[in-house]
């Protein structure tokens, strides 16, 4: 029998797996390896939101402001990121055409690699993985 406790192990589980795909497909869209999986995530952040500030980012990201500052500093550098001109105290981030095409190319081969994957299932696993992910979504959109 499916407990609660077990569906929940088994995301948890599951998570890395995700995490891992989605890392060698960033690898293999920036060869020269100039992202960390923390630089990967803010600029994925940034396209999603772009404009929010470094203190938002840092709140959404589960770190200090310096230490969000330090790691938008360098994707600054490598011109990946860029920093728009003050709005009042707040000073908005978004990413550069280069980062914006870089995080576009990796989710694209993330999604072309999934999708590759749950093409050898048959219609009913597919549409029951599909059901159990809206439920999944749903859940963790509905938590505080």
């Amino acid at each position: 029998m499916t407990t609660p406790d077990g569906i929940a192990r088994s995301i948890i589980d599951t998570t890395p797996l995700m995490v891992r795909l989605m890392l060698a497909e960033a690898r293999t869209q920036d060869p020269g390896q100039r992202l960390t999986p923390p630089q990967f995530r803010i600029l994925a952040l940034l396209q999603e939101r772009p404009g929010i500030g470094l203190t938002e980012l840092a709140e959404l990201l589960g770190v200090r402001k310096p230490t969000a500052s330090v790691m938008v500093l360098r994707l600054v550098t490598q011109g990946l990121v860029k920093v728009e001109a003050a709005v009042g105290r707040r000073r908005p981030l978004a990413p550069t055409a280069e980062g914006a095409a870089l995080i576009s190319r990796t989710r694209a081969g993330i999604e072309a690699r999934l999708a590759a994957r749950i093409a050898s299932l048959d219609a009913a696993a597919q549409a029951r993985l599909e059901d159990g992910l809206a439920e999944l979504r749903a859940l963790l959109t509905s938590a505080g």
